[in-house]
């Protein structure tokens, strides 16, 4: 199974958010620790497979190819055809680059770094997500914005919710699989959400909205087709996902017993992690973090 990277510019050259939802610097503190984490997650990955792909648009080849020289086995420039949408809508870059993929596919985000390959069933598995994240309080705060203000939501997220009232979702910081073709119908499915409600995402806060047509929406498919997702942790519980993958504490060990770090969320915006993020390029690819800190000398 070939490892696929993605990376829409837009968003982190343009995002209107404000706090932690922005996408400004790719949600990062700044600049250097965005790149650094492209770099340390791009190389890690190329320590164990061979092929590792990227879809970006014209100017994210500029950036993790032309610049950061970032060792990527083939490079699919076609993000430029979503540029059209709103900034904040930063998930349709990774739906697009699901959509168009012809093979078996592992997508890992960005501000992933691994330590180890992944186990050989799940990369034989059907359906592949990150965790269940099971009853969170964030999806049912996001849920009320979205019924109160987005008028046209798909019939299998109306059925799912008739019979379960918690709103639950697959965590896709990790995704992929076996079965294509249901990916690509799930892709396609996610993308008409948002071109349905194009004309009312003035009414909402736009970065959240893309936790409900990316991950709400992938667990409500999946349970209607009655396919099975293969989970890479068994996290599902609120706590246990902020302890178990947020965690400073477990970044600092890696990868003594930590060979996986999913950092996501606000952690990217606080300076004990981007160092962090630093300190592992620096150990891991030396090279790569003196090229980064020449850049940042050189525009700063």
């Amino acid at each position: 199974m070939k490892i696929v990277q993605s990376f829409w510019s837009k968003p982190q050259a343009v995002a209107l958010l404000n706090g932690w939802e922005s996408r400004l610097h790719g949600g990062w503190y700044d600049d250097k620790y965005h790149h650094m984490s492209w770099a340390l997650s791009c190389l890690q990955l190329r320590r164990f497979y061979k092929d590792v792909e990227l879809v970006t648009d014209e100017a994210g080849k500029k950036l993790l190819i032309d610049q950061l020289n970032l060792p990527y086995t083939k490079v699919t420039v076609v993000l430029d055809n979503i540029n059209d949408y709103h900034p904040d809508l930063w998930a349709l870059g990774k739906l697009y680059s699901y959509n168009i993929q012809e093979e078996p596919f592992l997508h890992i985000d960005g501000d992933i770094y691994i330590w180890k390959p992944f186990e050989p069933a799940l990369l034989r598995s059907g359906l592949i997500a990150q965790h269940l994240e099971k009853g969170h309080s964030y999806y049912v705060k996001v849920m009320k914005m979205v019924d109160e203000h987005i008028p046209y939501l798909p019939e299998t997220l109306i059925n799912y919710r008739k019979n379960n009232p918690a709103i639950n979702a697959f965590n896709t910081g990790l995704f992929g699989g076996c079965d294509v073709e249901f990916i690509r119908k799930y892709s396609e499915r996610a993308i008409q959400f948002v071109n349905d409600n194009i004309d009312y995402l003035n009414r909402i806060s736009i970065g959240p909205f893309n936790t409900i047509y990316e991950q709400v929406l992938f667990l409500c498919m999946a349970n209607e087709h009655h396919k099975p997702v293969h989970l890479f942790t068994s996290t599902i519980g609120e706590k246990n996902v902020n302890d178990e993958i947020n965690s400073l504490a477990n970044f600092r060990k890696a990868p003594a017993g930590v060979p996986y770090i999913h950092l996501f969320g606000c952690n990217k915006k606080k300076i004990m992690y981007c160092r962090e993020v630093a300190y592992k390029l620096k150990e891991n690819h030396p090279a790569y973090y003196e090229m980064i800190m020449d850049m940042t000398a050189v525009f700063a």
